[in-house]
């Protein structure tokens, strides 16, 4: 009978094609058995979200069935459990932190949606790039941290304030994800006019205050702007990667790129870069058009490695469907522009899970 070491040396063989690294040494391969004549073999992704999960799955067959395939039956199975991305070096010590981060000590990544400029759609790639998340099995939570303009409950229907339970504020769940916002604290017809310490107060407040549970990925809704929140969060919460958002256009990219400079002095890492409102598919012929006139990024980005990680096109269906409440994630599951959030969220997670691995066998 085969052994189960024979088995695991066979399965080294099998790369995982974004690290170059057998599955075997990351950790992937678990509860392997032989049992009445049949091989078991569960292969552990490192997010649920995992953009090679179909060629890992397929790649594990193909090397079992090869090497036992003729004695042995074969089943594999494919689950997920994320792992936790490393602090940023500018994240403080509990002695000189001025967050309580124990309500989120369950969360394993926190994602920030950047932009400097306002105006660029960041809040609709937040909840979109959130739900995305989600409905491949991440467990997931947004938080809305743009306290001038909390948008966030009109574009997912959320009304009423959310309950107290054990003293902790209950964030709300809707499409399988947890969300929480000052503009569910705050009568939405009431403008917030709050100067820099008392922002940093809320924000503290929404991090200390919420029962956030057990999270894979927590996304954070910023505001625009490079101010005392932006500094606050870089100093007190661990991110794990920023996700820039802009449109394709000149003044855009240069306050995008602002942001990026200034996230990169606080050494958290940029994820990519969204462009949004990037192009317009006519309807009739299906011919792409460029609205905004487009620039050369890597020119403003100065050599700096910032991946353009999804381009979203002008749709009037975005607009419609945040302005009703069901993001378009929701609305219209196997249309393009919910097919490219899904993309970006595979390639968010990507991104996270290979800096977490590269940590782990560092």
């Amino acid at each position: 009978m085969v052994s189960k070491e024979e088995i695991i040396s066979v399965l080294k063989q099998v790369l995982d094609p974004d690290l170059g690294l057998d599955i075997v040494r990351m950790g992937m391969v678990r509860d392997v058995d032989v049992k009445d004549g049949e091989i078991f073999c569960d292969i552990v992704l490192t997010t649920p979200a995992c953009p090679a999960k179909t060629k890992i799955e397929q790649d594990v067959k193909n090397v079992l069935d090869k090497n036992f395939g003729k004695e042995y039956k074969i089943n594999v199975s494919m689950k997920s459990e994320v792992k936790r991305a490393p602090d940023n070096p500018s994240y403080k010590t509990p002695a000189t932190r001025i967050i309580n981060l124990d309500n989120i000590k369950d969360v394993k990544n926190i994602v920030a949606v950047y932009s400097c400029k306002g105006g660029v759609g960041k809040s609709t790639v937040s909840t979109n790039l959130s739900l995305a998340l989600a409905k491949q099995g991440a467990r997931v939570g947004l938080l809305d941290l743009d306290l001038h303009g909390p948008n966030i409950p009109i574009m997912l229907g959320l009304v009423g304030q959310p309950k107290i339970r054990n003293s902790k504020i209950v964030p709300p769940e809707i499409y399988g994800m947890k969300v929480m916002s000052v503009g569910l604290l705050t009568d939405n017809s009431s403008p917030i006019i709050w100067r820099g310490p008392i922002q940093t107060t809320a924000v503290k407040q929404l991090f200390e205050d919420v029962g956030w549970g057990e999270l894979d990925y927590l996304v954070l809704d910023l505001p625009p702007g490079t101010g005392d929140i932006h500094i606050t969060l870089s100093q007190n919460v661990p991110i794990s990667g920023m996700v820039m958002v802009s449109t394709p256009q000149l003044v855009s990219i240069i306050d995008t790129v602002k942001g990026v400079n200034m996230f990169e002095k606080m050494g958290v890492p940029i994820i990519g870069m969204v462009l949004n409102m990037a192009y317009y598919v006519c309807s009739k012929c299906g011919e792409k058009n460029y609205v905004f006139p487009r620039v050369n990024i890597e020119n403003y980005l100065d050599g700096k490695k910032v991946d353009i990680i999804g381009e979203i096109p002008i749709d009037p269906k975005v607009a419609e469907c945040s302005d009703k409440g069901i993001p378009i994630v929701i609305e219209d599951t196997d249309g393009e522009v919910s097919k490219i959030f899904m993309d970006i969220s595979s390639k968010v997670a990507s991104f996270l899970s290979t800096i977490a691995v590269k940590n782990s066998i560092s």
